[in-house]
């Protein structure tokens, strides 16, 4: 099985571009996967590749060059991983092979220890290759206890710009905010409210009053995006130790072959497992705990299991005359279409037919409600006291939690606003 798949951080999303080379690539001979790095004014290609043992090199080299020389990345900083098959260990035709067609672009294949050690062979079939334009590249061969091929890990020295990330505006609702609107709402004396010639005056004047006073103690300001902490559970020392035990167990597996040391290395790979789990588990359950909002922790851990089991949600398709559709917009237009077709042909067909009642109902009303009771600070207290604590505010930027907590300075105006609107019978107009 091969495949290729290349993983950026988040703070580089906004420098990389992938590069398309699917149709160079071909299944079971070379697979291949590019992206481009922009730094600043420079460039910086990265190619992962992998062959299988058997496949044509002949083939796989030309395919290879093809991208190098189609996509350009020869005249800037390039380096290429992956699982070539050829090892570097070896001087043979495959290796003499490998090397001619890197040295056409002046590409060099580094020198790296074994990658595939067995209790029979030691070959170094990955390789790690860069260009004369490439400097300051350290690569490291590690052993991770995933797979059958040690790991290599390259550090390259590049500084990127500052990200151009815009920030977040956002209203400050701090304590000491919250004290200081308090206060000012509380001096105020709401008389244009209350002198007001009709219902829409007086409401526009609560609202501008409102919103100036709470720019005044709530101003708004602009807020860095922070990073999400991951759960931090591999620098556990009980961990490490395990993670030592069970890659040297591994280790000597490999070289061995024996039963016994297979043995003690499915132990301890599954000792380790367990601590992880258990790491897991705990900082998990101290996240939540530790959160404000619990409920909204709790759905992010839910989600993000979600996406670590590879959970999606069903692509839905729809044949319509012999094509097959998967854009949403389309298979709900076709939907939407043969519903009505098919409610309009139900009528046609059907020989009910919508006649009056020989004898309609009739309704008598002897109260008619003429005019709205006043309400009183009491009533207004009431139903503010129901409203959601919520932060989250709509057009007036006035959220409803706010409201619950300045019930006491607001409550004076909102009763006159909404006697007023009793007595003319209108509901006030939003300007």
């Amino acid at each position: 099985m091969g495949g290729v798949a290349i993983y950026a951080k988040d703070c580089l999303a906004e420098h990389i571009a992938p590069i398309d080379v699917l149709n160079k690539c071909k299944e079971l001979n070379l697979e291949a996967s590019m992206i481009k790095l922009n730094k600043g004014n420079s460039k910086l290609f990265l190619l992962g590749l992998y062959r299988q043992p058997k496949a044509n090199l002949d083939e796989a080299l030309e395919r290879l060059s093809t991208i190098i020389e189609e996509t350009a990345a020869y005249k800037y900083p390039l380096i290429i991983m992956g699982d070539i098959n050829v090892d570097i260990l070896k001087t043979d035709t495959n290796t003499a092979k490998l090397n001619e067609a890197l040295a056409n672009f002046d590409i060099e294949r580094l020198s790296i220890p074994p990658t595939r050690v067995t209790n029979t062979t030691s070959t170094s079939i990955d390789c790690v290759c860069a260009n004369h334009y490439t400097k300051d590249l350290d690569v490291e061969v590690i052993h991770t206890g995933i797979s059958d091929h040690k790991a290599q890990i390259c550090n390259l020295k590049i500084s990127l710009p500052n990200s151009t990330q815009p920030g977040q505006i956002i209203r400050h609702f701090r304590e000491e905010n919250i004290y200081h609107l308090k206060y000012l709402l509380a001096e105020n004396s709401w008389l244009k409210v209350h002198n007001a010639i009709n219902v829409d005056q007086a409401y526009e004047s609560f609202s501008k009053s409102l919103t100036a006073t709470i720019e005044m103690a709530c101003p708004k300001k602009k807020r860095r995006p922070r990073k999400k902490k991951n759960l931090d559970m591999y620098d556990n020392k009980d961990a490490l130790l395990l993670k030592q035990a069970y890659l040297q167990a591994l280790s000597k597996f490999e070289l061995t072959g024996d039963i016994e040391d297979k043995a003690i290395c499915t132990d301890a790979k599954k000792r380790y497992d367990l601590k992880l789990k258990s790491l897991c588990k705990q900082a998990t359950v101290e996240y939540i705990e530790k959160s404000v909002n619990k409920p909204k922790a709790m759905w992010d851990t839910i989600n993000k299991e979600r996406k670590k089991q590879g959970q999606r949600e069903p692509q839905i398709q729809l044949k319509v005359d012999g094509k097959l559709l998967d854009e949403p917009l389309e298979v709900a237009e076709q939907l939407n279409n043969y519903f009505i077709k098919a409610a309009d042909e139900a009528l046609k067909k059907s020989d009910v037919t919508r006649t009056a009642r020989a004898n309609p109902i009739t309704f008598t009303c002897d109260k008619y409600l003429s005019e709205l009771s006043f309400t009183n600070p009491e009533e207004v207290s009431k139903v503010i006291k129901t409203f959601k604590p919520k932060w989250s505010a709509g057009l007036d930027e006035v959220p409803s939690q706010l409201v619950k907590i300045c019930f006491k300075e607001l409550i004076t105006p909102l009763t006159s606003i909404i006697n007023r609107s009793f007595q003319e019978g209108q509901f006030p107009k939003c300007s």
